[in-house]
């Protein structure tokens, strides 16, 4: 049942970006366009914006409502991958198993490509006025996701992982790196499908203390998974492998991931959001 609905999530959302990716072609912008393409349909999980659909029909039961939100935040996680594998930056040659969007066209068109990713981000959130939703929700909806993404969220964890000290490695800037650079986005997709709805103000921030457990976890999974593959085998990382050992780290994902569980115990019709964060943690486990 669980794999159903997160089959049934993702290919609702790959149809809708399929669409958007139409809406915005220009032949005078080709590479572009093309590049853009490359980047966003190319087998990823989609874990956000099924977060975004997920936690609207918790509440709401028509998850459609949160449909543009949950599009608007995988444009935002596309175009930062897109300039986090830059070389100026992480330096990644490969995402997903394919080339990085720089290695297969260039450096200049990955960051045009970032670019219109971030700014046509802001642009599909009004498309919630073709799901029904309300001016000052889609409001509310852009000042939320600017606020997660800026120099209060993504950009600010970026910031830190590319210029603090490695020799000043401790436990709270980890965490801190990580609550900025990856809680912050799963927050939004967490957050939008709240406001998609208008969920009062105590359950929303009830649902951002478990994004908040939720991406921490996530973060520790992903800096196992890139340990146990070598991928920063050359590299001098700050992150949670920096401190623990893989089985500490592991210990670690485990508790934040039961942390966020305990949150979604305050709602009724948790399930699939449950399923969806044991089926995170499972990755390492």
């Amino acid at each position: 049942m669980f794999e159903e609905k997160l089959s049934f999530y993702r290919t609702v959302i790959n149809e809708e970006l399929e669409k958007i990716l139409t809406m915005l072609e220009n032949k005078d912008c080709k590479l572009v366009c093309e590049a853009m393409k490359y980047s966003l349909i190319s087998g990823g999980k989609l874990l956000r914006p099924v977060l975004t659909l997920a936690v609207c029909e918790m509440f709401n039961k028509d998850f459609k409502k949160a449909l543009s939100f949950a599009c608007a935040v995988e444009f935002i996680h596309v175009g930062s991958l897109v300039h986090d594998d830059l070389p100026c930056m992480d330096d990644d040659s490969s995402r997903r198993g394919k080339a990085s969007c720089h290695v297969k066209f260039n450096e200049a068109t990955a960051v045009l490509v970032g670019d219109v990713f971030f700014s046509s981000a802001f642009e599909i959130l009004t498309y919630g006025k073709n799901y029904g939703l309300k001016d000052a929700t889609i409001l509310k909806a852009v000042l939320f996701l600017s606020k997660m993404f800026g120099t209060k969220g993504i950009v600010c964890g970026q910031n830190m992982d590319l210029f603090t000290n490695y020799e000043e490695k401790n436990l709270k800037t980890v965490e801190k790196i990580a609550f900025y650079k990856t809680s912050s986005l799963i927050r939004a997709a967490v957050g939008l499908g709240c406001i998609a709805v208008e969920v009062e103000s105590f359950k929303m921030e009830k649902m951002d203390e478990f994004a908040k457990y939720f991406g921490l976890f996530f973060q520790v999974c992903d800096d196992v998974l890139d340990y146990e593959q070598e991928r920063n085998k050359m590299k001098k990382k700050l992150d949670f492998l920096s401190i623990y050992s893989i089985k500490e780290a592991k210990e670690v994902a485990l508790n934040y991931c039961k942390k966020a569980l305990d949150v979604l115990e305050y709602f009724n019709d948790s399930d699939f959001l449950k399923n969806l964060t044991n089926y995170s943690l499972r990755r390492v486990n």
